[in-house]
């Protein structure tokens, strides 16, 4: 496996050191603040999409944000850079005939616990047995939406692990399909309150304690999706609903400026274990489900049905081995280096670990149905009520030919399997839930 775009991150660290010192911000008495701020610059420019629509201003940190010129340029420099950087991408890729060699291009964002077992997939090459001999497999991290319908559409991306933006990308072109599901949790887009909030007898009357106060979360995710819930069943009226991103997150609740947050694992769980906040329910209480489905062309599925097979055949074997918590410790140590904001104590327990039922928490963290069951089919159709509400989709029903059901049928057929494949049932830990 190739790691598209690294040469690409060497020039952002040193546009990042660049950029910092034209905005003039300065080092903070913080311990590992500077250092942190800089990577954030780096990661809130590959991964936008975690971070929500506002880039570099959420570097700002405490003080008001000043955009300068030089920020601006700085910044589309390096989307340049990175656009000559990545292998592949951004161009026509045609995917060969049955049988032949492939370079498959896969996407995935680390900080959206969901779609871990991409992780798996890659680090332990599940791969390898499945595809043509001479097949490669490139990562790519950071694609937003329509780019990356535009490249599953032109064969310059091949599968795409993605939340709810996996419904929007459906319903955004004609010929995007979702073929599998790698997650079901109702335990993985949460609600998180200011550490020094009032400690609550159960999640609902924290959720009405809400009624006022100020939440941010980003619109179009599990996360949007959960908060706008929250506020609907609670009939509760916020102060106002900030449209922020991860890093912006810490900075809010340093200052006071927001009461709450709708959150994704890991993020969550790094705000509860440093301390910044606590967290307040979860999608359990309401009796929701949250999902990560795998995202591909039309035009993919028909040219080299071999190459879906052997994927999905991989991600199979990935969530199996996901669903195990006897491999914990090496899915830490697989996901370390690939979310290197997040310490692995919040990767551990954003997963793995028991919260506490005061606080929304489930005896199950994941479930992996792998195949299209009919929990996961209404996910899909309650996603898309959600982004046509908020206008991020048109009018109208999902058509019916977005889920494709007969790629993971065949494969749990073939091995004898049903769905789901797994399940992940949380550990204690001391300290969890804290």
């Amino acid at each position: 496996m190739r790691v598209a775009g690294t040469f690409a991150s060497d020039v952002l660290r040193s546009v990042a050191r660049r950029i910092t010192s034209l905005s003039g911000m300065q080092q903070d008495s913080e311990a590992g603040t500077w250092w942190r701020r800089r990577c954030f610059l780096r990661y809130q420019i590959l991964f936008p999409s975690a971070f929500g629509h506002r880039g570099l201003v959420a570097l700002a940190g405490r003080s008001a944000p000043v955009i300068t010129l030089a920020r601006i340029v700085a910044w589309l420099a390096v989307l340049v850079l990175l656009s000559r950087t990545t292998t592949g991408l951004g161009a026509s890729n045609s995917p060969g005939k049955p049988g032949e060699p492939i370079q498959l291009v896969v996407g995935f964002n680390p900080y959206f616990a969901p779609a871990w077992t991409l992780a798996i997939v890659l680090h332990r090459e599940l791969w390898k047995p499945y595809l043509p001999p001479g097949s490669r497999v490139d990562l790519s991290v950071g694609l937003r939406g329509p780019v990356m319908a535009d490249y599953l559409r032109t064969g310059a991306l091949h599968f795409a692990y993605v939340g709810d933006a996996a419904v929007t990308l459906a319903a955004s072109r004609s010929d995007i399909r979702l073929i599998a599901v790698t997650m079901m949790s109702q335990d993985l887009c949460v609600l998180v309150v200011r550490a020094d909030a009032p400690v609550f007898a159960d999640p609902k009357a924290g959720a009405r304690w809400l009624d006022g106060k100020r939440i941010a979360t980003t619109a179009g995710t599990c996360q949007g999706r959960f908060t706008q819930l929250v506020v609907d069943r609670e009939g509760i009226r916020p102060a106002r609903i900030f449209d922020l991103g991860r890093e912006s997150l810490e900075s809010a609740f340093r200052e006071g400026r927001i009461d709450a947050a709708g959150v994704p694992e890991p993020g969550a769980s790094d705000l509860v274990v440093r301390g910044i906040a606590r967290r307040l329910t979860s999608s359990l209480i309401y009796g929701e489900w949250d999902a990560s489905f795998i995202a591909t062309s039309d035009g993919l599925l028909r040219a080299r049905p071999d190459v879906v097979n052997g994927w999905l055949a991989a991600e199979l074997a990935a969530q199996r081995f996901l669903s195990d918590s006897r491999n914990a410790d090496e899915v830490v140590r697989i996901l370390a280096p690939r979310a290197r904001l997040v310490s692995d104590r919040a990767l551990r327990k954003a997963l793995f670990e028991a919260y506490p039922e005061a606080q929304g928490g489930s005896p199950v963290r994941a479930v992996f149905p792998f195949a299209f069951t009919a929990e996961a089919t209404d996910t899909v159709r309650k996603i898309h009520v959600y982004l046509r509400q908020r206008g991020l989709v048109t009018a109208g029903e999902p058509r019916k030919d977005v889920i494709v059901r007969e790629w993971t049928e065949r494969i749990l057929a073939a091995q004898k399997l049903k769905s789901p494949v797994g399940v992940l049932r949380a550990v204690s830990a001391t300290g969890a839930g804290s």
